[in-house]
């Protein structure tokens, strides 16, 4: 097996017990998360400036502008 492959583990194998104790975010709400902090630095790489903001991200400036009123962040 090559150190970059996943090994694939037993359906019955149980997780260890710090991971059961952790609690697990709907994917909706990480992906929320991880998509606002990438908006509020490409903001902040920029100066504010929301359309090179949007290009640097390579969505379109309409989907950039909704996104950031949704996620509360400002620029320029």
């Amino acid at each position: 097996m090559k150190s970059n492959e996943l090994k694939e583990s037993p359906d019955n194998e149980t997780p260890p017990k710090n991971l059961s104790q952790t609690p697990v975010q709907p994917l909706k709400e990480t992906i929320a998360q991880a998509e606002k902090k990438a908006i509020a630095h490409a903001l902040e790489v920029v100066g504010g400036d929301k359309l090179a903001a949007a290009k640097l991200l390579g969505i379109g400036k309409t989907s950039f502008y909704n996104k950031c009123k949704v996620y509360g962040l400002s620029g320029s």
